[in-house]
């Protein structure tokens, strides 16, 4: 955290070696989710912000473990910390991702455009 708000030297290490790395898997599994490249800044910050979301569990512990009253992080904590995030990721995805029932519309169109040209039954 330290290093992220004041770099030192250090940084450019941590985020050769670690950072990136994982940054740049998340922001490709992201742009197979959104249809986009990997590359693409929309797709860098929506991969930041998520990260975000994680990480606060990490450098705010001390927060969470008071305001819900936890001695720390023991299996049940990490079970609802899981599910939250989980739950947040549903959230933030759904509205980015293109609903099922287009999906199978689309579907349902190119086969009545198959079947009117014969390429296959329309029943």
């Amino acid at each position: 955290m330290r290093e992220q708000m004041q770099p030192t030297k250090a940084f450019h290490l941590l985020y050769e070696r670690w950072i990136r790395h994982v940054h740049e898997t998340l922001a490709a599994l992201l742009a197979v989710i959104l249809q986009k490249r990997p590359t693409d800044p929309n797709v860098i910050l929506r991969t930041h912000m998520l990260v975000g979301q994680i990480q606060i569990f990490l450098s705010g512990r001390e927060t969470i473990r008071r305001r819900v009253n936890w001695e720390g992080y023991d299996e049940s904590a990490r079970k609802q910390i899981q599910k939250a995030v989980f739950d947040q990721l549903d959230l933030f995805l759904q509205p980015l991702i293109r609903p099922v029932p287009l999906i199978l519309q689309d579907v349902a169109n190119q086969r009545a455009d198959l079947a009117n040209i014969g390429v296959v039954d329309a029943n």
